[in-house]
């Protein structure tokens, strides 16, 4: 807003910049206004009556009461505008309001609804039975093709997105805009078959491997993942990423919860491991983990702060290598869209443990208006615990790959 007030006025006549807004001075040098920018939080808007309000990118709201605060304080405003600028999104669980509006704007455009006379319209999107892979229908969302949006990027991007699917919630979103349904996302049953291997873990005894680990917030399922990075020296899938995971559910979630029957078979068949008590017994989980650290020595372990201090504790106690990752979108982004490319071209082998196997495939996937993306559980009772480990295990080889040295990898 400096920028553009500095263009037209360079010696602050009119508009004249302060740290956090911008006075407009009219007649005779008095104040007739502010530009400022707020934050979206509703709670902190009360009291504001202003003549015109522009809000941008409104499908990333959960809820209206932005919209409604801003309404009611227009309502001493005898012209009072606002303006909604946004792409499509995501619709969650908790609600809506743009994709709300962009309904009743249809009914109203088809006289379904009253056309009110101080609202309008312009939405660009592609036509309900529209093929979004057909790049004829490029102009429909991008009236600005060839001046602002060219050709070529587009197409580049559809090619991606047909695909990755992460790339494709990202490219209906923001170059078609299409609102997409979070269950329509991420890993298919047949994209994990297509990486799943019963893995024989003698062939991999010595071998550095990097982990992570998802605890459980309540008493159920936890999970710990290792990844093996590539290695030319090794005469076991020496081109390819190795993920393996174990599971610890705890026997109060074996007995009575609504994936008990699930838990039985995979406790009987050796797929997880029951721990006594109504929550996992970390102590057991963490003597588990050191002697796969025996096994195959972890280079790094990747957690998350919350609620494990007593457990990392005594992990550093014992020699692992601890390092905490951030639960964010922003941080599990290179993770997740790593091993949806790696799982599409055939680059990582994962353990065809079925409870991991439910974990990838329960999994939905969150992304927010920078395309930073995080898988998500869809439901409560379905789990992506071994999902959320391996990606952090996965990690932590990306990141170290990018910002530090990986020699490590090839000790002796």
């Amino acid at each position: 807003m400096k920028g553009f007030t500095h263009s037209i006025d360079r010696r602050h006549k009119h508009f004249k910049p302060y740290r956090n807004y911008i006075q407009y001075n009219g007649k005779k040098g008095k104040s007739d206004g502010i530009l400022k920018a707020l934050a979206a939080d509703s709670m902190t808007l009360d009291g504001l009556n202003p003549d015109f309000a522009a809000i941008d990118e409104l499908h990333a709201a959960v809820d209206a009461s932005l919209l409604e605060v801003l309404a009611s304080g227009m309502m001493a405003k005898p012209n009072g505008l606002r303006l909604i600028i946004s792409s499509g999104g995501v619709l969650g669980t908790e609600g809506f309001p743009l994709y709300d509006r962009i309904q009743t704007a249809h009914q109203q455009m088809l006289g379904n609804l009253p056309w009110p006379d101080n609202k309008f319209y312009a939405l660009f999107e592609l036509d309900a039975d529209d093929d979004w892979q057909d790049e004829s229908n490029f102009i429909k969302a991008n009236p600005s093709l060839g001046e602002i949006a060219f050709y070529k990027p587009l197409h580049d991007r559809l090619e991606e997105a047909k695909v990755n699917m992460s790339t494709q919630v990202d490219f209906k979103i923001k170059n078609l805009d299409i609102f997409c349904q979070s269950s329509d996302i991420w890993i298919s049953q047949d994209l994990f078959s297509k990486c799943a291997v019963r893995l024989d873990m003698k062939r991999l005894e010595g071998e550095y491997c990097y982990a992570g680990v998802d605890l459980s917030a309540t008493g159920d399922l936890t999970a710990f993942a290792i990844c093996f990075p590539p290695n030319e020296m090794r005469d076991y899938y020496p081109d390819k990423y190795i993920i393996k995971c174990f599971t610890w559910i705890p026997q109060n979630a074996v007995k009575n919860t609504s994936n008990a029957p699930l838990y039985q078979v995979w406790v009987h068949q050796g797929a997880a491991k029951m721990t006594s008590g109504n929550s996992v017994d970390y102590d057991e989980m963490l003597r588990d983990i050191l002697l796969q650290n025996q096994v195959t020595p972890i280079v790094k372990l990747h957690y998350d702060e919350w609620n494990s201090v007593a457990l990392v504790q005594q992990a550093v106690s014992q020699g692992l290598n601890m390092v905490p990752m951030s639960q964010s979108l922003g941080s599990f982004n290179r993770g997740s869209k790593s091993l949806e490319i790696f799982m599409n071209n055939e680059k990582i082998i994962i353990d065809d443990n079925p409870v991991t196997r439910w974990c990838f495939t329960n999994a939905t996937l969150k992304t927010d208006i920078y395309g930073n993306i995080k898988p998500i559980k869809p439901a409560t009772s379905k789990k992506i615990d071994s999902l959320i480990a391996s990606i952090e295990a996965l990690s932590a080889i990306l990141f170290e790959q990018l910002f530090g040295s990986t020699e490590i990898l090839t000790l002796e």
